[in-house]
């Protein structure tokens, strides 16, 4: 099987059993949530999707994300994987998820860098993607990025929470990406769940020999991936002509639903609820 379209690249991730991160890789994790859009018109902040992005969606202005290895970092600094955040905000009356965009590490070879594609100009824009497109804080894509998703899972394989997660990656490096995953499997037909340094504790602190734990940034490893995407799609009801006439709630919008009417008190309130959800 050869790889040279987007088409080819997307079906063949989709295809697999597992979300593969080769050495070359990491991800972006973007903590987001979903909101009704009739409840999401009267906040002033409007923060939360409206729809789950199962497909594709382009970047407005800018999105924010922690690499993975930070997410690592930050979790151990405060005493063990178990800390790692998945949510770091979610307005009221939504459900939180996550967002995760493949990326290339900074750390590359430059034969790796040549079979990636990327020229010097292209990992100056890397570069300055990590340090937060200039501020120098948490990781940013820019404008116009065009995120084409492929998988998800309900997963966190830093802390082994569940979580709801959406998997995606730039469309410039999809081809790439889908190649250097076809070689590892090629190598290796099947990869473990990813190693993860654990504290140890000195004078009542915890700390890191990140020298000889280095090995988590060293290795190919699998997330766990559902078969698809179908937590998330809302089906469609047929009329008597095979016309849609009204979509069901997916099982995430359900649950969304049986959540946000626990915050109401009276049958009014419920009745409300009910029929704004389904607008």
């Amino acid at each position: 099987m050869t790889i040279e379209t987007l088409e080819e690249a997307i079906n063949y991730l989709r295809s697999l059993d597992a979300i593969i991160i080769p050495t070359q890789y990491t991800y972006f994790h973007h903590s987001t949530s979903y909101q009704a859009e009739a409840i999401q018109m009267k906040e002033f902040l409007k923060k939360s999707w409206t729809r789950m992005p199962i497909d594709e969606f382009t970047i407005k202005r800018e999105m924010s994300f922690v690499e993975r290895t930070e997410r690592i970092r930050e979790a151990l600094e405060y005493g063990s994987r178990k800390r790692a955040n998945l949510i770091y905000s979610k307005p009221k009356n939504s459900k939180e998820f996550s967002i995760r965009v493949i990326m290339p590490k900074l750390r590359l070879s430059d034969e790796d860098k040549e079979k990636l594609g990327i020229t010097p100009e292209r990992f100056k824009r890397l570069a300055y993607e990590y340090r937060g497109l200039g501020d120098g804080r948490h990781a940013k894509l820019g404008h116009g990025e065009h995120i084409i998703m492929f998988a998800c899972s309900q997963i966190d394989e830093v802390s082994e929470e569940k979580a709801d997660i959406l998997y995606g990656i730039r469309e410039q490096d999809l081809i790439p990406y889908a190649k250097t995953v076809m070689a590892a499997l090629e190598i290796k037909p099947q990869y473990d769940g990813c190693f993860i340094p654990e504290p140890v504790q000195e004078d009542g602190r915890s700390s890191y020999d990140w020298d000889r734990n280095y090995q988590f940034e060293r290795e190919t490893y699998a997330i766990p991936k559902e078969p698809n995407f179908r937590r998330y799609e809302r089906k469609g009801v047929l009329g008597p002509s095979n016309e849609v006439v009204l979509y069901e709630l997916s099982e995430f919008e359900k649950e969304y639903m049986d959540e946000l009417m626990k915050t109401y008190t009276t049958t009014e309130d419920v009745n409300i609820s009910r029929k704004t959800l389904s607008n």
